[in-house]
């Protein structure tokens, strides 16, 4: 903490070196450095840094209130997944939103310093032919998937679901309105996926407000690298990091699953 300037009142500006006993007597009775005239005997700070900290703090959050900060608390408490679609599509409009709000999400600077391109977000609608074909590519890798997975650690509960799921297709993929794709440039340091996941987490948040229903679909994670997949999606094949999400406004009798989440008590500690 640094006073640069007292003033003696009716005075002109002048800079006077503090002693260290002025120092800490400041900092003891003063830690914001508002006016100094009751203790210091007729001077006052001018200027001083930590109050200028405070006030750009402010100013960068100046339009953000009390109840948008509450209205956040229960988006939160309300995001759930949904694994049961009804028939109602949401509009256009309302799924440009939820993806541009995960258009700026953070991301690695560093890693994709220099590219303009380094997050590309694919669209596919339950209605568009590519819907059928990307389930089936998806699908079939999978089951290529489950079949290596199996040699090597056997029929773990893991595997079996990737059996299922090679079987019967993917929750959200040709059974949602809408089955979005997102991909991030890798680069170094190697968090892309990070990235990926900001971006979803903002894009669920940002569903839950509009009351459309939102599924992570993670195994679009292992299509990075599948040529027939990238090429659909007119993505450089691996380039791009990928995960993707299904959306859509869950049914009238979907009731989410009951989750037991950290308790603050258990879980934190403050050092």
């Amino acid at each position: 903490m640094i006073v640069r300037h007292l003033v003696p009142e009716g005075r002109r500006s002048s800079r006077i070196s503090l002693s260290e006993k002025s120092l800490i007597l400041l900092k003891n009775y003063c830690p914001d450095y508002e006016v100094t005239t009751q203790i210091m005997g007729g001077l006052k700070v001018e200027q001083h840094s930590a109050k200028e900290k405070k006030w750009s703090r402010s100013k960068m959050f100046e339009n953000i209130k009390e109840q948008h900060s509450k209205s956040l608390e229960d988006i939160l408490k309300a995001r759930h997944s949904v694994r049961v679609f009804g028939p109602n599509v949401p509009s256009k409009e309302e799924i440009e939103s939820v993806i541009q709000a995960g258009l700026i999400a953070p991301f690695g600077a560093l890693a994709v310093a220099g590219k303009t391109d380094f997050r590309k977000v694919i669209v596919i609608p339950n209605s568009s032919p590519v819907s059928v074909t990307v389930a089936n590519i998806m699908k079939n890798r999978i089951g290529v998937l489950a079949d290596e997975l199996e040699k090597k650690i056997g029929l773990a509960p893991f595997v079996q679901n990737l059996k299922r799921v090679s079987q019967q297709g993917l929750p959200g993929v040709g059974n949602a309105p809408y089955f979005v794709v997102v991909g991030e440039r890798k680069g170094m340091p190697p968090v892309a996926a990070q990235s990926i996941s900001y971006c979803l987490h903002t894009m669920w948040l940002k569903a839950t407000s509009l009351g459309i229903g939102f599924q992570l679909v993670s195994a679009t994670m292992q299509m990075d690298s599948d040529p027939e997949f990238c090429k659909l999606l007119g993505l450089p094949c691996g380039e791009y990091a990928l995960d993707g999400c299904a959306l859509g406004y869950p049914t009238d009798s979907y009731q989410p699953p009951n989750v037991e989440y950290p308790s603050y008590g258990k879980s934190v500690s403050w050092r």
